[in-house]
């Protein structure tokens, strides 16, 4: 910036994912990304508009209140996305086969043990 100030941009994690922040690194701007339970509230806000939560983020952000998020690669992103739906496959077919042996008459005692790789 021309006067000396150093821009920091600060906002709440959302739907969209991290595309603003990436945006906006590549661009070589200073940007956190923090969640939404984290920001601290007053018993007394309970209007929520776009101007208070960015006041309130600003506000906090500057004193040093917020906690940033951990923004992963787009590579990490995908492996993370990868593993989680191999993680929900394996689930529904323990759930199933749990299930199809709880419908037999003898009782049983089944642990399950799995590490995911890669």
């Amino acid at each position: 910036m021309e006067c000396g100030a150093e821009l920091r941009l600060v906002y709440e994690a959302g739907p969209c994912g991290y595309v603003i922040y990436r945006h906006l690194r590549e661009r070589g701007l200073h940007c956190t990304v923090v969640s939404p339970a984290s920001v601290p509230k007053r018993p007394a806000d309970r209007v929520k508009t776009d101007r208070r939560d960015a006041r309130t983020l600003a506000l906090q952000h500057r004193a040093g209140a917020l906690r940033a998020l951990y923004v992963a690669s787009h590579a990490v992103e995908g492996k993370l996305k990868n593993r989680c739906e191999k993680s929900t496959i394996l689930s529904r077919l323990v759930i199933t086969a749990v299930s199809k042996l709880s419908s037999t008459t003898t009782p049983f005692h089944l642990s399950i043990c799995c590490v995911l790789r890669g």
